[in-house]
């Protein structure tokens, strides 16, 4: 499988190496672009084998000890792409996944992001710079940035003959990134623009549900995994939502509280049982995580607004959507 696919994303058999001795020592399976600024590591696995936690440390090391910036680990079906020069665990440092290689689309996607030509120039960090500018920038305005705000209204307020609060310019702000129409990604994925399509029965991301909130009406979580944790079986979004803060990193604890909105006076986790007037949460859910007791208040939210909860809390931590996979199926309609 490995060869093949090197072969057809532009590599000459010259520019890939297997089974070299690196330079920390080590044995990677493949040296793509040896020698060169631009070299990445493939670690290879039997097409039956899971991609656990060992071996992306495994493919993790060998990229780091042979100064490489990417490094990839598949088992021929599921393809992983980690940037180790990214902050946090092995989970933040998956930047991209092609869960199973059938799948044409999502196979073009990923696969075609390690092409000869995109690697030489740098596309695949400078799309990955892009990302966490864009994460960053959204986060920012959603929580109404007062320099951000301040900015826009002294330029604002001069272009328009009228009054400009910091109240209208963050109004306007929190609106315009929930449409998340005119902040598309620098670097568009190929398929950007189209709609994202979700099979039943199937794992999808976060991500993908939070662009197609509407998918999650009428239909419940099986399982769910990520985040550097195996698929552990689900039957509502509450236990999603318990799932992925659990297995947040533990250096995000310092987050807490978080709210529900940029401006809400309600604690989506927090803690203690409180909010931020004082009240008490509504049957909160305690969640173990990193040592401490987390109170979260999950109820009162639809699944399209858990689901949205979820993506923000990911994002505000530095996490991907994209490091969290679903697996749902429609509800049996009532006889």
């Amino acid at each position: 499988m490995i060869e093949p696919i090197l072969r057809a994303l532009g590599y000459e058999d010259l520019e890939f190496r297997k089974r070299v001795q690196g330079i920390g020592g080590d044995y990677p399976d493949y040296l793509v672009l040896p020698g060169s600024d631009h070299q990445w590591v493939l670690e290879a696995k039997e097409w039956d084998a899971r991609l656990d936690e060992r071996c992306e440390r495994q493919a993790v090391n060998y990229a780091n000890n042979n100064g490489a910036q990417w490094a990839v680990l598949t088992n021929g079906k599921t393809w992983r792409v980690y940037n180790t020069r990214a902050g946090g665990d092995l989970s933040q440092q998956r930047v991209y996944e092609l869960a199973d290689i059938s799948e044409v689309d999502g196979g073009a996607e990923v696969l075609s992001r390690l092409s000869r030509d995109l690697m030489m120039c740098g596309q695949l960090n400078k799309e990955y710079r892009s990302r966490k500018i864009l994460a960053a920038l959204k986060e920012a305005l959603l929580d109404g940035d007062p320099k951000i705000v301040e900015a826009m209204r002294s330029v604002i307020g001069r272009m328009l003959d009228m009054h400009v609060s910091c109240e209208d310019i963050k109004d306007v702000l929190t609106a315009f990134v929930r449409a998340d129409t005119s902040l598309a990604p620098l670097v568009p994925a190929p398929e950007e623009g189209k709609p994202v399509v979700v099979a039943d029965r199937r794992f999808c991301t976060l991500a993908d549900l939070v662009k197609n909130s509407d998918y999650c009406t009428g239909k419940r979580p099986t399982r769910v995994r990520g985040l550097g944790a195996e698929a552990v079986d689900a039957s509502t979004w509450r236990d999603v939502a318990v799932f992925v803060v659990e297995h947040s990193p533990a250096s995000a604890l310092d987050r807490l509280p978080f709210a529900a909105g940029p401006s809400a006076k309600r604690y989506f986790l927090n803690l203690e049982p409180k909010h931020r007037d004082g009240r008490q949460m509504r049957q909160p859910r305690v969640i173990s995580w990193a040592g401490a007791r987390v109170y979260a208040e999950l109820a009162d939210y639809s699944a399209k607004e858990l689901v949205a909860l979820l993506g923000r809390w990911l994002r505000s931590i530095g996490a991907d959507p994209e490091a969290v996979e679903v697996e749902i199926q429609p509800e049996r309609p009532q006889s």
